[in-house]
């Protein structure tokens, strides 16, 4: 049984264009974070040539980094100028994309439309098909789906078979 915001998706016709949910800059940032900090690290580890017992105070300060929760690793500046040149550029480019206030485009959905969107797009049992004359939607199971296609296309009055080669 379909709920009202359902059959409210389906009234909106396969014209209808919601309008896409912000990004969440959080995670990039969080994954973006993380990269930085194994660059530097790459970076300061290729540069000691020493052996397992000449540690340096910057490689267990960053391998105590390392053990720490993934959430709150950050290298500092590796001291080479041109990655944290790189760094500094991504980072401001990440600062351009980032929506404000004044940019924000209103959402053309109500919150429970947009539930009933994403549910309805989740089903994985179910054909959603428009009626030929574009004027609706018809749904189906997947196998009667598959078993109405195959009699349409078996019936030898509207098809007919090729030659074998």
């Amino acid at each position: 049984e379909l709920t009202k915001e359902q059959l409210y998706v389906f009234f909106l016709s396969h014209k209808f264009a919601p309008t896409p949910p912000l990004p969440d800059l959080s995670r990039f940032e969080n994954d973006l974070c993380t990269w930085f900090s194994k660059m530097r690290a790459k970076v300061v580890f290729d540069s000691f040539k020493c052996g397992p017992n000449k540690a340096d105070k910057r490689v267990t300060d960053m391998e105590r980094c390392l053990i720490k929760a993934e959430s709150s690793r950050t290298f500092e500046s590796c001291k080479n100028p041109a990655l944290e040149a790189f760094i500094k550029c991504c980072r401001a480019e990440v600062d351009l994309h980032r929506p404000t206030q004044k940019y924000v485009s209103p959402d053309n959905i109500a919150a429970p439309i947009r539930s009933a969107l994403k549910e309805v797009k989740g089903w994985k049992d179910v054909v959603i098909r428009p009626f030929d004359k574009g004027v609706g939607f018809f749904l189906l199971g997947e196998e009667e789906y598959i078993q109405r296609i195959g009699v349409h296309l078996n019936d030898r009055s509207v098809y007919t078979g090729l030659p074998a080669f």
